[in-house]
């Protein structure tokens, strides 16, 4: 390309990019006046000094001695989920948490109906409850406290069986959505291929680094 035209190129691309933008604001603020929930749960972990807040889309975890949040190391840790949990049909339902390695409790609505501790793996269920067709305000609780932990959220009701809550059934109020940079700074590292020099890609899944000489102009 001849280097007059670099400079038009790149307004054209800036005005790209910006164009995107106000859209993409556009739209998310017009959604945020039709729908006022966003899609998972608010899941915050603490462990000794170190904290991360961010969204699950469900509550399916098998942790084992791994920390649950790349932000923080290995051992005991707290996790809480906040958000709601979306039944369609109205009827008897019972919660369950499939957990190992600590204690966990489960409110919905404000009512404690699971609270107990699994040090190997074990089925901690509620007592069947009258839901109606709402998204009811839900909490978990996690504490891990063994060497290895796991955890999952499940649930039967009206015409289904015990099975995995669905992601499409959680979801939290917008207004409580926390900032998303980590993760898509973590997004944006794997797709320029950052980790094939700085160690965060997967082994035997590594691709070439980029060119650092040739990006100069495309990234900051």
């Amino acid at each position: 390309m001849p280097s007059a035209a670099l400079p038009a190129c790149r307004l054209s691309v800036a005005l790209s990019l910006c164009l995107s933008v106000l859209t993409a604001t556009a739209q998310e603020d017009t959604e945020q006046d039709e729908f006022p929930y966003r899609p998972g749960l608010v899941a915050s972990y603490t462990a000794g000094g170190a904290s991360a807040t961010r969204i699950d889309e469900t509550i399916a975890f098998d942790w084992q001695d791994a920390p649950p949040d790349p932000r923080m190391g290995a051992g005991p840790f707290q996790a809480k989920w906040t958000g709601r949990l979306w039944t369609q049909v109205a009827g008897q339902h019972r919660l369950a948490i499939y957990a190992a390695g600590g204690k966990a409790t489960l409110k919905l609505a404000g009512r404690e109906l699971i609270s107990a501790a699994a040090a190997e793996p074990a089925w901690l269920v509620s007592d069947p409850l009258e839901l109606e067709f709402d998204r009811h305000p839900l909490e978990v609780t996690f504490e891990k406290t063994g060497p290895r932990a796991r955890l999952g959220l499940y649930w039967l009701g009206p015409g289904f069986g015990l099975e995995p809550v669905p992601e499409r059934f959680l979801m939290h109020d917008r207004q409580g959505s926390p900032a998303a940079h980590f993760e898509r700074g973590r997004r944006l590292a794997a797709a320029l291929r950052c980790g094939a020099c700085h160690g965060d890609a997967p082994h035997g899944v590594e691709l070439p680094a980029p060119a650092l000489d040739k990006l100069a102009g495309n990234i900051e």
